[in-house]
């Protein structure tokens, strides 16, 4: 968006990055294990080689599924 143009309108990259953030948010839970009453449910899984020092988390749920060659 260019400084000198005050109209508030969106520039194209704008409706992209917008578009691509809808995108990566999940709108469904995922059923990790097949209880018949309260089974583990998550919202995100993230495939990864190694635990971040930090992880991530979310209120309905983070899952790393870690690679583990033996």
């Amino acid at each position: 968006m260019d400084p000198e143009d005050s109209s508030g309108s969106f520039g194209e990259e704008d409706i992209v990055s917008n578009i691509d953030a809808a995108e990566e948010q999940p709108s469904a839970f995922i059923q990790l294990t097949d209880a018949k009453s309260n089974p583990l449910q998550t919202l995100f899984i993230e495939y990864t080689d190694d635990l971040p020092e930090y992880p991530r988390t979310h209120i309905h749920g983070y899952t790393y599924i870690v690679s583990v060659v033996g």
